[in-house]
């Protein structure tokens, strides 16, 4: 069942939540790239340590200790910082996915103008001519008569009783 931000919210520390809402969408396609790729490495930072964190404490519990009283949120911690991550690097495909059609258009309309200027035509390899030189196959018998051969033992063989 999903929960609320406020419920989220009492599992992070005060930067983490500030983190968390610089991490959400109206705010993701204000910043600027570099921005963005500071906070996600903010955040990837926060998330392995409360990914480490949370180990930690499973590690100890499974030995027979008792996990700290401070920290049982922690693979909450992790998952609500998990997303955030998400969200900041789905943000930066988007851009980069943005950039690289742009790009292409560019490139696209650049040769379109270049091919209109000069009426290129392609290669100068690529002219049709006349076709294919014809190559005659010189391994094959002439007229056929291979396959003349190739027939009396087949005709013997069918009139013999097997």
């Amino acid at each position: 069942m999903a929960q609320s931000r406020k419920a989220d919210e009492r599992y992070l520390d005060k930067d983490e939540r500030e983190l968390c809402e610089r991490a959400r969408q109206p705010a993701l396609r204000e910043m600027k790239q570099d921005e963005l790729r500071d906070l996600a490495k903010r955040l990837r930072e926060r998330r392995n340590r409360a990914r480490d964190i949370a180990r930690d404490q499973r590690r100890s519990a499974s030995r027979g200790g008792k996990p700290t009283e401070g920290e049982t949120g922690s693979d909450r911690k992790k998952a609500l910082l998990s997303a955030g991550m998400k969200r900041v690097n789905r943000e930066l495909d988007r851009r980069r996915a943005g950039d690289r059609g742009k790009a292409a258009t560019a490139n696209l309309k650049r040769a379109l103008k270049r091919k209109t200027a000069n009426q290129w035509s392609g290669p100068a390899y690529r002219n049709a001519d006349e076709g294919l030189n014809p190559t005659p196959n010189t391994g094959i018998a002439p007229s056929g008569a291979l396959n003349a051969e190739g027939q009396r033992p087949v005709l013997e063989r069918s009139r013999k009783v097997r």
